[in-house]
């Protein structure tokens, strides 16, 4: 491969795409992008980009998010496992879950996802020693512990805990006061529109 070639995909791996900000500058946010890593459902590095960005209606949101939670409980920070998905990570991401139960958490890749258009994120928050809040689940557990619409019954059986429960309601309150849209299979994962609005608006 020439010099020039090589320039050009590193470029690519570094350059934010117009019309998107880079969200690790916001100081109530820190980065733990797990598709950059090992530590993720596929166990190996996906993603090779080096930043971590969403579309600007989204990043504008995710601002309003941090100010409410920066009032609301000094100290604490988001902690953000994904937002912009590049095409190639999703496929990725299909690849390992096709024709397994998990299907239905990943987006075929010739639809796409919120994620792919920069209109998604997926965080959780820290306290002010670091310590993540106990959500019940980690991120990518793709179990219906994980599933905001079974909260109630998980709740009531126990398998749910008090204090995993409220923390699950911090961050969506906040999430959502802020603009977010709850997916309700997933609590880590929030929306800056609706799927329909942005399908018509995005590529």
């Amino acid at each position: 491969m020439t010099l020039a070639r090589l320039l050009y995909f590193y470029a690519a791996l570094t350059a934010i795409p117009s019309g998107f900000v880079d969200i690790s500058a916001l100081p109530t946010v820190t980065i733990d992008k797990r598709y950059a890593t090992t530590n993720n459902c596929c166990g190996r590095i996906l993603d090779s980009t080096k930043f971590c960005i969403l579309r600007d209606i989204a990043y504008k949101k995710l601002e309003a998010a941090c100010s409410i939670l920066q009032k609301e409980h000094p100290g604490w920070k988001f902690i953000v496992f994904d937002a912009y998905r590049p095409l190639s990570v999703q496929k990725q991401l299909w690849d390992h879950v096709k024709g397994t139960p998990y299907a239905r958490y990943v987006a075929y890749p010739l639809n796409g996802s919120l994620h792919t258009m920069g209109l998604a994120i997926d965080l959780s928050i820290i306290d002010e020693d670091g310590k993540p809040l106990d959500m019940g689940t980690g991120f990518d557990e793709f179990t219906p512990l994980a599933a905001p619409r079974n909260e109630a019954e998980y709740l009531r059986t126990k398998k749910l805990s008090q204090e995993q429960y409220q923390n699950r309601l911090i961050l969506r309150r906040i999430m959502q006061r802020a603009g977010f849209i709850q997916l309700q299979s997933e609590w880590w994962h929030y929306e800056a529109m609706h799927q329909k609005t942005a399908r018509a608006r995005y590529k």
